[in-house]
Formats: C-alpha cells, structure tokens, sequence
C-alpha cells in the first residue's frame, strides 16, 4: 500500500441506511389507502363484467393479499350479484351483501338452483334488479311467497319456457307494489292489462301472449300513455288475432318523446291490422331503431304502416338512410335501411308478409313510395325469387332512389339488365340510377344464367357510357356455370369489348362452382 493512500476506516452504519435498508418491508402505495376507497375501487373493476362472469372477476381480488381480501370482504357491492349459484354460495353472497341491493337471476332448470332462488325470495325486500326463467309451476313455485310490496325493485324480467301442455303461469304477482319499476319484460305469461306494474316504466317488452289476454289497439296506447318516458318498447303476440278493433277516440295519440328502440312483431293478419292500427296513433322521434315483423292478407293493408314509417324519413329532424337492402322473395319483402353505407346495425328494419300471391314487387314499390329514399347511396337486392317481372315494374321501383352511387345484386333478371340501359324521354340521361358509377353482381341463384341477359347488360352499359354516365367499377362473381366453358369464353370476350369500348372502367370477374 502506498505511503500516500490514506487508511481505511470503517464507519458504522448509520440510521438512515437502515431505513432505506428496511423500506423493502413497507406496504405498496396502493396498501396505504383506506380499506373503504380501496373496496370502491375493486367496485369499478368489476362494473364491466356480465353478471355470469361478475364472481369470476372478484375471487381474484381476494387472492392478492390479506389487506385486499379485508378490504374487498368488507364491500357489500362486490357481492351482491347472485346468478345462477349454488345454494350455499347463494346464502355466502346473501351474507356477504348485508343490506346492499340484490341483483338476481335464475333459469330455473333443477333443484339446486331452485332453492337457490327461494333463499333470494326471502331478501326479496332489497331485490332491484330480477330475472327467472322456468316452466310454470317451477315459476309459480317461486313467486308464491312474494310480498305485497318490493320498495326496490326496478328491473323484473320473467320467461315462461315453451310448454303447451302446462297451464299458464298464476297472475297473482300483478298484484305486487312496486313504486321503483322501471324495466319490465314478460314471455309466455297471461296479461293483466290494468296492472300498476304496467305505468311508469322506461322499458317495456311484452312478448307472447296467452290466449284470451291478447289486446287491442286502444288498450296498448293507454298503457303506453302511463309511460311517457318509455325509451324502448318491444311488443310481440300481444294483439287480438280474431278481430279487427277500432279506436274509439279520434283524438288518441300517445307521445313517447324519448324512445330509443321499437319492436313490433305479428304472424297473424288480423293482428298486423291491430298492430298498425296502435302504431298509427304513436308518436316518437325520427332517431328511433325500428324493427317490425308484420302479415296482413294484400298489400293494401299496409298503408297505415307506411304511412306511420313515412314520419321517420321526411321532415328536418329525420335521419337520411344512406344503405338499403332489401330482399324480395314471392310474398314478402325484408327492407333493411341503414344510417351508414357499412352493414351496421338497421336504423329501419321491416320484414313484411302479405298473402297476395308474387306480392313481393308490388310491396316493395308501395312502401318505398311512402319512405324518403334521396339520400341512399347504396342498394343492395341480393337472391330472390321473382320469376319474370316486367320491366316497367322494376323501373317504378328503382325510380324511388335517385342518388344510389352503388348497385349491388345477388341474381340479373332480363328485365332489370334492361331497365339499366333506359333513357329518359330526351335521351340525355338514365331512366333509372342516374348516379350510378359500381355495379356489383353477387353469388345469386338467378345470376346471368343465359346469353342474352348478359348482352343486355353490356348493351345496358354502352347505353349509359354514350350518354356520358358511365360506369368506374364492374364486378361479377360466379358468372361462368362449370359445365359450359363456351359461356366463360363469351363472357371474357363481350367484357373485353365492352371495355375497349366505354374506356376506362375496373373490372373484377370471379368464376364460381356454378351449377
């Protein structure tokens, strides 16, 4: 060592080192909360969840540390949700949830589960939300012992499974109190119309109703008149498939101001009639997602349908439909209208059923009619079955959509091949589509199965390329039947001159299977 390294001296430790050395043994800064904002937050983590999944997501929790299980043991929140569980793990989370509310749901599918359910119905004071689904003495079982008053209760939603050789379910919870309700769904049950569980509600859905309790017209709009601030409303079999009723009171219109999502369904004719009738005196914004199931005996017994729908589509609050699709097939029509070009989800859906025979064309073209179609910009009709209609027909119907940009089919009838090439009387622009610029024809039944309809089509296109509307995109799937090449070769060859012929346009043909 040399003379001028000066010596080493050991100090001893000094205190601020143990504590740093002794800080690996303190707590996370989350373990520093209170355990009461620790639990809140363990709350927010699971509000996301399904209820099947909501004890899933909490047993976790409990495995992290002695100070997150206290914590989360003592949230009455974290336990409250009863789905389906066992019956000793029904009485752990009844225990475990002390006074805080019960949300609960069962599919009454075996004994277990049944006493389960009887173990709620014993905190049936504290219940908010409630959901059974059983066969009807497994759900009369249950509901007998109901108090006359549930102070908490806001959403009940029940389904009697399909059985035809039980009696309906007993009527006598119609009798219950429930000053809170707010969401109410029944399937399968008979109806107590005068019911307080019908007034005030923001959702009602009534689905299947028993015979001898389906209703009428009037009788539905003064339900729905105890429920100004309804923001859905489902309605399927509820109306009177025997007789036609009338609406005493010229002066009955109900408002829903808030509505959100309407659901109408009839199978029977009668009650479409009904069904129309109700919905004629029903007043809701244009913003609401319609869907409507409906079957009368001739076309002409939709015009207080359409004429009801007409109301969503034309005035300054209505919501142009930029995509429709609508399907055609014999006697019935599914008119699917969408706020967005993309298949999201049908701002207007209706699947209509008349019993004229091929009355399918001539619904369409009345209901289009009655509906503001100037804002469309793509119109899908894909397969049908039509047989041969006539080309004026068809030009009636695609008059209807001024603006569509994109054309989409899933068969070419002859006729529409030609009405594509129409003029107007000058014979300066189409008849029909004159802002057409994509044809796109699908994987249909009825897809160019001749030689002549795909020279019409391609006369079509020239027509329209000489009066400057061309088009700037073609595609065709499945097109070339496999067992004749001669067509594939004389599908290539009028493409092929078409092309050279109209200028630049993208052109996709995909040969299928065929048959």
């Amino acid at each position: 060592m040399s003379s001028n390294t000066p010596p080493l001296v050991l100090e001893p430790r000094r205190e601020d080192h143990k504590l740093v050395d002794g800080s690996q043994y303190l707590p996370p800064p989350i373990n520093r909360l209170p355990p009461e904002l620790l639990a809140a937050i363990f709350s927010f983590l699971v509000v996301d969840y399904e209820e099947s999944l909501l004890l899933r997501a909490t047993i976790p929790i409990l495995l992290v540390c002695r100070y997150w299980r206290d914590a989360a043991l003592g949230e009455p929140i974290l336990w409250r949700t009863i789905y389906h569980t066992p019956p000793s793990l029904t009485s752990l989370l009844l225990q475990r949830s002390k006074e805080a509310p019960l949300r609960a749901a069962f599919v009454l599918d075996n004994h277990d589960v049944r006493d389960s359910a009887h173990r709620v119905m014993e905190h049936f004071n504290r219940v908010v939300e409630f959901s059974l689904i059983g066969m009807s003495d497994e759900l009369d079982e249950i509901l007998e012992n109901l108090p006359e008053e549930v102070p908490f209760l806001e959403s009940w939603n029940m389904t009697k499974k399909l059985n035809h050789e039980l009696p309906p379910p007993s009527t006598h919870f119609y009798k219950v109190r429930a000053p809170r309700l707010r969401r109410f769904a029944l399937r399968g049950f008979t109806c107590d119309w005068t019911s307080s569980l019908f007034s005030g509600l923001t959702s009602l859905g009534v689905f299947n109703a028993m015979r001898g309790t389906k209703t009428s017209p009037e009788t539905i709009l003064h339900i729905l008149s105890a429920s100004p601030q309804l923001t859905e409303l489902s309605l399927r079999g509820v109306f009177d498939e025997s007789n036609i009723h009338g609406i005493s009171g010229t002066s009955i219109e109900v408002k829903l101001p808030r509505l959100k999502r309407l659901f109408l369904g009839e199978t029977f004719p009668v009650a479409g009639v009904n069904q129309m009738m109700m919905l004629e005196r029903l007043s809701f914004p244009a913003t609401v997602n319609v869907v409507i199931y409906c079957r009368t005996m001739n076309v002409q017994d939709f015009h207080r349908l359409f004429k009801s729908l007409g109301n969503l589509t034309h005035g300054s609050t209505a919501i142009p439909m930029k995509r429709v699709d609508l399907t055609l097939t014999g006697h019935a029509i599914r008119f699917e209208g969408r706020r967005v070009s993309d298949t999201g989800e049908p701002h207007l859906y209706l699947s209509l059923q008349c019993s004229q025979p091929r009355g399918s064309l001539e619904l369409a073209r009345a209901l289009c009619g009655g509906l503001s179609l100037a804002g469309v910009e793509t119109l899908h009709i894909p397969g049908s079955i039509l047989g041969e209609a006539e080309p004026a027909t068809w030009t009636h119907l695609l008059r209807y959509f001024p603006n569509v940009q994109t054309f989409q089919m899933g068969f070419l009838p002859r006729a529409i091949a030609a009405v594509l090439g129409y003029t107007s009387e000058d014979g300066r622009t189409p008849a029909v589509l004159s802002r057409l610029h994509t044809f796109e024809l699908g994987s249909g039944e009825h897809s160019f199965k001749d030689e002549m309809s795909l020279r019409v089509f391609m006369e079509s296109l020239s027509t329209r390329c000489q009066i400057h509307c061309p088009l700037t995109r073609l595609k065709i799937d499945d097109v070339v039947p496999s067992e004749e090449p001669r067509y594939a070769r004389l599908v290539d060859q009028l493409v092929s001159e078409f092309v050279r012929s109209t200028g630049p346009l993208t052109v996709t043909l995909e040969q299928g299977i065929g048959i």
